[in-house]
């Protein structure tokens, strides 16, 4: 009896003991996870203290998977504003702070296949969160290869500095905050590279500005390269020379913006010089050659298959024009391709400055991977 008792306190012993251990574990791993939110948080507000004069409040946090499983994290922000980090290489892949997040007032199944590409799962269905561009899931399977390489290239560059730091607080002894390292990082670039300051071409705020449909010349339907390419023939028009787009496209706004009316340039572009409404860097090389060619300039617009960052960089660091960059997520087995053409028209640490051909979306920050490009330069 007494041995049936010594046996039943032992149990009790033991089994407050698992639970207290297991409970002990659980806050330990709660007050660590909160820990690493808190200098995630960090970064975020010293990241937006380095390219912006204007304070932003975070609104929401939101997880976001590719199509291969990897991991991005979405801070919503307020009063508008929206950044995108790669979690494994401690990178910021896109930074809108003019721009309204892509995922406002979704909260579930949220897809990203890089820059441009936001995506929300619907049953069986994939819809693009801005463009009227649905598939489905059983259709989209081969994005993944694009995905992954996306993944292994931010990896390639990542930043173990910012790894460490949100993971286990630790940073650079010559290092003092968040702040300072972020500071340093823009300074210095993530690799070390001379690249890393900020650029702009000539004449950007004529870019940046182009904030509506109408100004921008947008016209739904797939035919983001030409608007792409309206943009860039308005940029020439406004820095270059005044006779490359005629003035009845044009109106000039009371803050000297000098935008279109609508969208009646795109439409000429494609009815004019256009390529059966293919919008792709092939097609629209060819559409500015034969505009340029039809208004009388000794111009041309070579095409650049997979430019990388740094090409892209030296690019408009030499020629000091803007560039029209497509981005693909691409089907390795022949099926659905997705393109999307934005105008880039800087540059900083290491990320690309470009407008997005989308009402609000007319200066973002991107890095990533890339399908094909092209820019024009005068033919001498």
């Amino acid at each position: 009896m007494k041995k049936s008792r010594l046996a039943v306190i032992i149990s009790v012993v033991l089994v407050f003991t698992i639970f207290l251990q297991l409970s002990v574990g659980a806050v330990v791993s709660l007050q660590t996870t909160r820990e690493k939110n808190v200098r995630f948080e960090n970064l975020i507000y010293a990241q937006i203290a380095e390219i912006s004069y204007s304070t932003r409040e975070i609104s929401a946090i939101k997880t976001l998977y590719d199509f291969s499983g990897n991991v991005y994290t979405l801070v919503e922000l307020i009063p508008i504003g929206y950044m995108i980090f790669h979690d494994a290489s401690g990178l910021f892949v896109e930074i809108g702070l003019d721009s309204p997040s892509p995922f406002l007032g979704e909260y579930r199944n949220l897809f990203y296949g890089g820059p441009s590409f936001y995506f929300v799962l619907d049953g069986t269905l994939l819809s693009h969160t801005i463009v009227e561009s649905e598939f489905d899931v059983a259709q989209i399977q081969g994005f993944s290869a694009t995905t992954s390489k996306m993944n292994e290239y931010l990896l390639g560059i990542s930043d173990r500095t910012v790894v460490r730091y949100i993971r286990y607080g630790v940073l650079p002894q010559n290092v003092t905050s968040i702040e300072e390292l972020v500071s340093v990082e823009v300074l210095s670039g993530v690799i070390n590279s001379p690249m890393s300051t900020t650029f702009h071409v000539p004449g950007a705020w004529g870019i940046q500005e182009l904030r509506t449909n109408a100004q921008m010349g947008f016209l739904a339907g797939g035919n983001c390269g030409y608007i792409a390419a309206g943009m860039l023939m308005l940029w020439h028009r406004n820095v270059i020379n005044t006779n490359f787009i005629t003035s009845t496209f044009l109106v000039t706004h009371v803050n000297g913006l000098i935008s279109f009316r609508n969208a009646d340039f795109t439409r000429h572009l494609i009815s004019n010089h256009g390529s059966g409404g293919n919008s792709t860097a092939f097609s629209i090389s060819g559409t500015l050659n034969s505009y340029m060619r039809a208004r009388g300039f000794r111009y041309v617009a070579p095409i650049h298959v997979v430019p990388t960052t740094a090409s892209i960089i030296r690019n408009l660091n030499e020629h000091r024009s803007p560039y029209i960059l497509f981005g693909s997520l691409e089907d390795p087995s022949g099926g659905n391709k997705v393109n999307h053409a934005v105008l880039v028209y800087g540059h900083s640490n290491n990320m690309l400055i470009a407008h997005f051909g989308w009402e609000g979306f007319s200066n973002v920050f991107v890095r990533g991977i890339w399908g094909t490009g092209t820019m024009v330069n005068r033919n001498v």
